[in-house]
């Protein structure tokens, strides 16, 4: 589980206004609320939301798991940050 919902409301965003700051539609967020964000959604959303992408993903970070070229240039990019 990821603590998407809790950063997001904490920012007094909806679900329509973070979807729009990341080019992802409002059933994608919530969608991503209940399952899994994709490693550059996270990381975009972690600065957007100012928290560690690790806090933000909570369990889910257990699973971060390059799928494609972007997600590996992504998580590079958080673990360069760390």
């Amino acid at each position: 589980m990821n603590n998407l919902a809790f950063y997001r409301a904490k920012k007094g965003l909806n679900q329509r206004e973070l979807g729009e700051k990341l080019g992802l539609t409002d059933a994608s967020i919530s969608l991503a609320e209940h399952s899994k964000l994709p490693i550059k959604a996270a990381l975009e959303a972690s600065k957007i939301l100012d928290v560690n992408v690790f806090t933000l993903l909570g369990t889910d970070s257990l699973k971060l798991i390059p799928k494609t070229e972007e997600d590996k240039a992504a998580l590079i990019e958080v673990i360069k940050n760390l």
